[in-house]
């Protein structure tokens, strides 16, 4: 056995620590937290066994089917987090709600622009790739090794003219929320992006009861939302009567009055005017409630 498996006890021992004493400080979240998280797993199992069931479903609904794998990439995420953060190891929980708070526009925005479903999978291809030889050849890398045909149709060149300057997190967020949802969503995302930045001023180990707090009611957010947009995304299955609605409706009334009345809902509802109307869930006391 290692020399350093005592120190590695020791980490061990502060962290488990951490857990205990969040469990006696914060017990008042975590009845929240395991129906959120529950009702997250059950809703993936749902809707997994209909895209299981129905042969082509996913390729024939493109943003339904990306929807449903980033809903899921989000639960596992805000499972990690919350485990993380129980453990007084908040720094590397906030960069993973941050990634999670970025994918919400873009679920948003593909359940009331699903033909633009493909030019969002693509952009997300060649995310990061800095030059135009380079994206092309990933482009053309993509297009030789996938099932779906659709994609094969596209000339890469033109491509990337058509994505170029469009669906990156700011991009979506101006045309998902209105002026002073955009602001509080931006704030949001400012505030976790600096708080993954490394700094001296940041606690790594010590315990910091009232941080918990507030990163496990940003859990509780995330995962709430990461449910409406789970919900808004499926059109088509709820019309198709295929999707869980009213249980999750049910849930959704639910959850949202125990969180409005614990002061807990900050507002990520889409709201922009062009798609407010159609929207299946709205902020208390929206015109469109």
């Amino acid at each position: 056995m290692s020399s350093y498996y005592k120190a590695y006890d020791d980490f061990c021992t502060i962290t488990m620590n951490a857990q205990l004493r969040t469990i006696n400080d914060q017990i008042h979240h975590y009845p929240i937290i395991e129906d959120l998280l529950g009702f997250n797993y059950w809703l993936y199992n749902k809707t997994g066994t209909t895209y299981n069931e129905l042969s082509g479903y996913g390729t024939q609904h493109l943003s339904e089917l990306f929807t449903t794998v980033t809903f899921s990439q989000n639960f596992l995420s805000l499972y990690t987090i919350f485990l993380t953060i129980e453990r007084n190891l908040f720094h590397t929980a906030r960069a993973s709600m941050r990634t999670v708070l970025e994918s919400l526009p873009k679920i948003f925005y593909l359940a009331f622009y699903p033909n633009e479903a493909n030019y969002v999978f693509l952009h997300d291809i060649i995310h990061g790739i800095r030059t135009e030889n380079e994206k092309i050849k990933k482009l053309e890398e993509f297009k030789s090794d996938t099932q779906l045909d659709i994609f094969k149709q596209f000339n890469s060149n033109e491509l990337i003219e058509q994505i170029k300057g469009k669906y990156y997190f700011k991009w979506f967020v101006e045309r998902v929320y209105n002026e002073q949802t955009k602001q509080a969503v931006n704030n949001i995302h400012s505030n976790l992006s600096g708080s993954t930045h490394p700094s001296f001023t940041k606690p790594q180990i010590q315990y910091d009861e009232k941080r918990i707090n507030k990163m496990l009611r940003d859990t509780e957010l995330l995962l709430f939302y990461n449910i409406v947009a789970e919900i808004e995304g499926h059109s088509n299955m709820i019309e198709s009567n295929l999707f869980p609605l009213q249980e999750s409706v049910t849930f959704m009334e639910k959850m949202r009055s125990v969180l409005v009345q614990e002061g807990r809902l900050a507002s990520l509802f889409p709201d922009h005017p062009d798609i407010a109307s159609r929207v299946r869930f709205h902020p208390p006391g929206s015109p469109w409630e």
